[in-house]
C-alpha cells in the first residue's frame, strides 16, 4: 500500500513516482529503448543514482567498481565550475547538510536496513540524544515551521495522513469519523495507532473505517458491510465466531 515502509527501506522509487516509471517501462517494451522521449529517458537515468549497496543488496557493486565511482565524485566535485560551487551540497562533517533529513545529518549517512526494527531503534537513539542535549525542544519547534507544500505536498503519504489525525485529535470532538485513516501504514503501526487513537478520545464516540478487519476488535460495536450493504452487526467477540460475514473476512485475511 502507499506509504510502506518497504518503499523506504528497499524501493529506487517511492510510491506517488511508480505509475511513471511503468508507463516508462511499457514505452520501452513497445518502442524500444532509443524511441522514448528525453523526459522518460531521464526518469530511467535517475534510478542507477538511488542504488545503495548495503541497503538494496543486489550485489552490483564490488570493491573495484566502488574505487571508480568514488574516484569520479571526487573528479565531479573538483571539476565544477565556480557559479555551480553553491548548486550542489556534499556530506561534509565540519556543517549540516541543508538537503539531507535531521536524522541523515545526526547519522551522517542513512541507515542500512539489515535488522528487524533498525530504523525504529536508531529513531529511539536519536531521540535519546537530542533530550540528553537538550535539543528537542528547538528540533520540535524548527520542524513545526517546515514548509509542507500546498496540501502537505512535500511530505509522504504516511506522513500526511499521521497529521490530518493529529489535527482531529486537537479539536477533541464529541465524535470523530475516520476513513481508512491510517491504511497507508505498517501493520504493526496502524494497530498502535488505532490503539492509541481509541485511548486518546476514550470520552467521545469514534467511527472508524477500517481495511485490516482484526483491528475491529478494539471497538464496542463492529457493523460489517458487502457491496454497500450493511449484512451484520454486533460485538467483535460475538461477530468472529458465528461463521457470518466478519468471521469469514478474518479467515480470508
Amino acid at each position: 500500500p502507499p506509504g510502506h515502509e518497504l518503499f523506504d527501506q528497499f524501493s529506487f522509487v517511492n510510491y506517488d513516482d511508480l505509475p511513471r516509471v511503468k508507463n516508462v517501462l511499457t514505452q520501452v517494451a513497445d518502442l524500444g529503448l532509443d524511441r522514448i522521449n528525453a523526459s522518460d529517458r531521464d526518469v530511467l537515468l535517475t534510478l542507477p543514482f538511488k542504488l545503495i549497496p548495503a541497503k538494496h543488496r543486489l550485489d552490483l557493486i564490488d570493491e573495484a567498481f566502488e574505487a571508480k565511482v568514488l574516484e569520479a565524485r571526487e573528479r565531479f566535485r573538483g571539476g565544477l565550475p565556480a557559479e555551480m560551487q553553491e548548486e550542489i551540497e556534499f556530506f561534509d562533517p565540519a556543517r549540516q547538510m541543508s538537503g539531507a533529513t535531521l536524522q541523515d545529518n545526526i547519522l551522517f549517512g542513512k541507515i542500512v536496513y539489515g535488522q528487524a526494527q533498525g530504523g525504529a531503534r536508531i529513531g529511539a537513539l536519536l531521540r535519546e540524544v537530542l533530550d540528553a542535549l537538550g535539543l528537542r525542544p528547538l528540533v520540535v519547534s524548527i520542524g513545526l515551521d517546515f514548509q509542507v507544500g500546498t496540501g502537505g505536498a512535500r511530505l509522504a503519504l504516511a506522513e500526511r495522513q499521521k497529521v490530518a489525525l493529529g489535527r482531529a485529535i486537537l479539536k477533541r470532538p464529541v465524535l470523530l469519523i475516520l476513513d481508512q485513516a491510517a491504511a497507508v501504514l505498517d501493520p504493526a503501526s496502524e494497530r498502535r495507532v488505532v490503539s492509541n487513537l481509541l485511548q486518546a478520545h476514550d470520552q467521545g464516540g469514534v467511527v472508524w473505517v477500517l481495511g485490516r478487519t482484526e483491528l475491529a476488535a478494539g471497538f464496542d460495536h463492529v457493523l460489517v458491510m458487502e457491496r454497500g450493504r450493511l449484512v451484520e452487526q454486533g460485538t467483535f467477540e460475538n461477530l468472529k465466531d458465528s461463521g457470518g460475514a466478519l468471521s469469514k473476512l478474518l479467515r480470508a485475511g
